[in-house]
């Protein structure tokens, strides 16, 4: 994984939502970064499952499709009829339906945690950015939490992220503090062996997180 372009990606977002959402006087953009964290790694949670002893559903949603560019589509869908079409007849049907000539609307597969995983990704990236780490090693050879099971590695995420923000809080500054940068470190390493363990490759969390960082952008420019 490249993380100094994914830090450098994430930077000209960061600075992007700046420019559009100034820091307002007396507020903590830090403290609401790491909340937000913890929002989205409950998400992720969510969507993988695996802690819901109380369903028959122990595992992430499966086999979705979203809409997209033609060129990227996987194949066509109309509408109205619900016909699948595959992109070759697509062309053939001048991408309308043959049906009701409605417009097809191109779709690729959908990885629902692995979105949700991203989306984590992009505030670690922020945090980092605002206590000047962002050249952490992106090796995970020596990462050794001594855990096994998934839920044990969002524990761990958790702890490092709570350990992060009590430091942050009791320590002035930031950008020195050695106890800051050892949780930071400690909870990047433990959300990167998660990804490991959900069996992601690094080119998958690479393509889908400058995938989201496009829309990201997007939505800045469209008033989100």
């Amino acid at each position: 994984m490249d993380l100094k372009a994914l830090f450098e990606t994430q930077a000209k977002l960061d600075a992007d939502i700046l420019v559009k959402h100034p820091v307002q006087d007396g507020e903590d953009r830090l403290s609401k970064k790491i909340l937000a964290l913890q929002v989205e790694l409950g998400e992720c949670a969510n969507e993988w499952r695996g802690f819901k002893f109380w369903s028959n559903r122990q595992s992430p949603t499966k086999d979705m499709y979203s809409s997209c560019s033609d060129k990227e589509a996987h194949y066509f869908l109309c509408g109205m009829c619900k016909k699948k079409i595959t992109p070759d007849k697509a062309k053939e049907f001048d991408f309308q339906c043959d049906y009701d000539g409605n417009y097809l609307t191109g779709m690729k597969p959908k990885n629902p945690l692995l979105e949700e995983y991203v989306d984590c990704l992009h505030f670690i990236l922020s945090i980092g950015l605002d206590i000047g780490l962002d050249d952490i090693s992106d090796g995970v050879k020596d990462i050794d939490f001594g855990l096994t099971t998934i839920v044990d590695l969002f524990s761990e995420c958790y702890t490092g992220i709570s350990e992060f923000n009590a430091s942050v809080i009791w320590n002035g500054d930031i950008l020195a503090d050695k106890s800051t940068h050892y949780w930071f470190d400690y909870t990047f390493k433990a959300f990167l062996l998660l990804g490991i363990t959900f069996g992601f490759t690094w080119e998958q969390v690479e393509t889908a997180y400058f995938e989201k960082n496009k829309i990201n952008l997007k939505r800045q420019e469209s008033g989100y």
